[in-house]
């Protein structure tokens, strides 16, 4: 199975259309707000999926706001909600890695391009190799002390087994995995940790750590 097709499947059902934002999200970015000054800023939401953090970073107003997005579905049904903002499709070999040369190695935008990036629930469903690429290309991305926040699953998670995306690779992160990884591309990182039941099944924990960083 390929990396796009859990996630179409996933984007066609009706659970899948979010409108609201993650609440850490939207207390991380309002910490920020005053240094960002967000009208003059450009922010990328890398795994836009369902568009909701779109949505939160338009009421933001940030003057420049783009998005990547693996999954077709989701892609043309963003494109339709955000017409003024400019969101890619992004192929499998940028996800997994899985490189031929150093151009297709790199997103489709130019160094220092982004003030903020925003990468929620999508790093722990890389390769290792597609996730350090990419986190070497956010690096890339951001100006200088850009703010990169973002979640990384919990091997405190038992819930991944039952859910719709479950034939979706995942790797799971305690709290020295998820610093070592994210030391070796950014500063200041700061973590916090998210977990609860689904209702009716206690016996199941969703848990993410969330965390925010600057560039090197």
């Amino acid at each position: 199975m390929n990396l796009r097709t859990p996630w179409n499947r996933h984007y066609q059902t009706e659970k899948s259309r979010q409108l609201y934002p993650d609440e850490n999200l939207v207390r991380l970015l309002a910490a920020a707000r005053s240094e960002l000054n967000p009208e003059n800023a450009s922010a990328l939401d890398y795994g836009f999926g369902s568009g909701r953090h779109l949505y939160l970073l338009q009421e933001m107003r940030f003057g420049r706001i783009a998005g990547c997005e693996i999954s077709e579905v989701a892609c043309e049904q963003g494109r339709q909600s955000f017409p003024e903002m400019d969101l890619r499709l992004v192929t499998e070999a940028e996800i997994t890695g899985a490189v031929i040369t150093e151009a297709e190695s790199k997103l489709p935008f130019d160094d220092a391009s982004f003030d903020v990036i925003v990468c929620w629930g999508v790093l722990h469903y890389l390769s290792d190799s597609g996730r350090m690429r990419l986190l070497e290309e956010f690096s890339r991305l951001l100006t200088p002390r850009g703010l990169f926040v973002g979640t990384l699953r919990s091997n405190r998670d038992t819930h991944f087994a039952h859910s719709d995306v479950s034939d979706a690779s995942m790797t799971l992160f305690s709290e020295e995995d998820a610093r070592t990884l994210l030391d070796r591309f950014f500063k200041d990182v700061e973590l916090g940790h998210m977990e609860r039941t689904p209702i009716g099944k206690l016996d199941q924990r969703i848990a993410h750590w969330f965390f925010r960083a600057r560039r090197s």
